[in-house]
């Protein structure tokens, strides 16, 4: 991945040398998702900073809905969320992320460009180094994934994120990496009734203050009911042994959240609104 300029010297089984502008914006191959596929390589290649000293978070959503999910369907097209959390404000940021199914070379399925994204070959990197969506101290970028039609079974999502300082050099920098592991979706049980998206019931929505919560499926034992916002931060967290619940939201700022349900090896969850 590249911010800055520089010519980077290929490792010995390539030759030649490669020119990585940051106004372009991005990178392709190599992989620098800090994948195995890749040798672990990341943006340390190019870049002489520190690694892994920001956070990375992965997160698989509906495409639809906007939802996180643990499993994917084949054929179906989602939303591959990468955030970086660096609360150091740097002035330029990049990402390069790539999937494989398991553990072998394939790339599974088709990428396409999103939200300050763009694909190259079997990698989606940034459109420039300030194309992130920004808030406080969180950068993410978007893009799409509609998984292949055929069976697969594990996929692994591996991205690896640049902080820059700005001092147009490859020194200073800070890199990070993050990876998620999705299992095919196998339809037995209760995720028959389509669990995912019919599990819970929110009103209002939007709201101003309570949100009322009813579980639409009789669970035994405790629910943990977490909120996040669309930067996958947790910002509020419940406990539950009732199928009708009211929340307090009033404190949260105005905007959209993810309140997501978990139940042993239940999981369901729903976006509402925050006036």
């Amino acid at each position: 991945m590249k911010l800055k300029k520089l010519t980077l010297l290929l490792p010995a089984f390539a030759i030649g040398l490669i020119t990585l502008n940051s106004n372009s914006g991005g990178v392709g191959s190599p992989d620098l998702t800090n994948s195995p596929q890749g040798g672990n390589a990341n943006c340390t290649q190019c870049h002489t900073g520190t690694a892994g000293s920001g956070t990375v978070i992965v997160m698989l959503k509906d495409f639809t809905t906007g939802v996180p999910v643990s499993q994917y369907e084949l054929g179906k097209t989602y939303t591959v969320d990468v955030i970086l959390s660096d609360g150091t404000n740097p002035p330029a940021t990049g990402f390069q992320s790539t999937i494989y199914t398991g553990s072998s070379t394939a790339h599974p399925g088709t990428l396409t460009a999103n939200t300050g994204s763009k694909i190259i070959g079997n990698f989606a990197t940034h459109t420039s180094e300030t194309s992130a969506t920004f808030t406080s101290g969180t950068y993410k970028w978007s893009y799409n994934w509609t998984a292949p039609t055929t069976v697969t079974a594990t996929v692994n999502i591996y991205a690896s994120c640049n902080s820059a300082d700005g001092n147009n050099l490859q020194t200073g920098d800070k890199i990070s990496s993050g990876f998620i592991q999705v299992q095919q979706k196998v339809n037995t049980g209760i995720e028959d009734k389509n669990w995912l998206h019919h599990a819970l019931t929110v009103a209002p929505n939007p709201c101003a203050s309570d949100l009322n919560v009813t579980l639409n499926f009789n669970l035994t034992g405790s629910s943990k009911y977490t909120v996040l916002d669309m930067f996958g931060r947790t910002v509020k967290q419940f406990m539950s042994t009732e199928i009708n619940n009211q929340f307090a939201v009033q404190d949260l700022a105005s905007g959209q959240y993810i309140l997501m349900l978990s139940n042993g090896n239940n999981r369901s969850s729903v976006v509402f609104n925050k006036q």
